[in-house]
């Protein structure tokens, strides 16, 4: 009896050590569930493109005022003939642009993420810093940190790494 009176507050101590502070974003279990057969227009882009060193090289902010019509916009729908086949695109709705590829979702240290794996090879990795039923904020965690370009002056140019975040909007549900 006395043994587990002293390892009760050692439990609770080892308990309270975990320093890893929730950042009290309420991502639905069914997060799968919420983005499936969904469309989330972008709202906003803000993005640092850094040198090798860590030093930014360019900064790019859009807000895009007509986001509905005009803007970038990612579409989670599965494969009809495989469900559990996780597709997403990527439209561009000035160029009409389209990227296509495979996303999922992940837990690391009490934050949610998108992890979005393009056709072409690259992988992009989304926090989730925000989420309701009609708005998702994602910041830029990494990317296969190849081939990042961007445009300057009209000229491209290649970083070595990229921070940023993104507003999006679910017009399904307004």
């Amino acid at each position: 009896m006395s043994k587990r009176i002293l390892l009760l507050p050692l439990v609770l101590f080892i308990l309270s050590c975990d320093k890893t502070e929730d950042p009290g974003v309420e991502i639905p279990k069914t997060i799968d569930q919420t983005l499936i057969r969904t469309v989330w227009n972008t709202v906003s882009e803000k993005y640092e493109y850094k040198a090798s060193d860590g030093t930014t090289v360019y900064q790019s902010s859009k807000v895009y005022e007509d986001f509905r019509n005009k803007s970038i916009q990612y579409n989670f729908r599965p494969n009809e003939a495989t469900p559990d086949d996780h597709r997403v695109t990527k439209l561009d709705k000035f160029t009409n642009k389209t990227v296509w590829g495979k996303w999922d979702i992940s837990r690391e240290d009490k934050k949610d993420y998108v992890n979005i794996t393009w056709d072409s090879g690259k992988l992009d990795k989304y926090e989730v810093t925000a989420f309701t039923e009609k708005t998702m904020s994602w910041f830029i965690v990494s990317t296969d940190n190849t081939d990042i370009q961007y445009k300057d002056n009209g000229e491209t140019k290649t970083a070595a790494s990229r921070e940023g975040s993104i507003e999006l909007h679910c017009p399904c549900r307004d």
